[in-house]
């Protein structure tokens, strides 16, 4: 009976780190998504002055 639970153990582990690596990926990307949306304007006002006075 033993056995079972470690096979199941065995195949579960590979889907639940997987499944906890995807979700801090896509958590990590979509926060960048936000940050990039809310700074995005004063990011290219920023690269335009640097432009037209560089």
């Amino acid at each position: 009976m033993g056995g079972d639970v470690d096979l199941a153990w065995e195949v579960l582990k590979p889907l639940i780190i997987g499944g906890v690596s995807a979700g801090v990926f896509l958590a990590v990307v979509f926060g960048a998504i936000k940050i990039g949306w809310k700074y995005a304007p004063w990011i290219v006002v920023g690269a335009l002055l640097i432009w037209f006075f560089g």
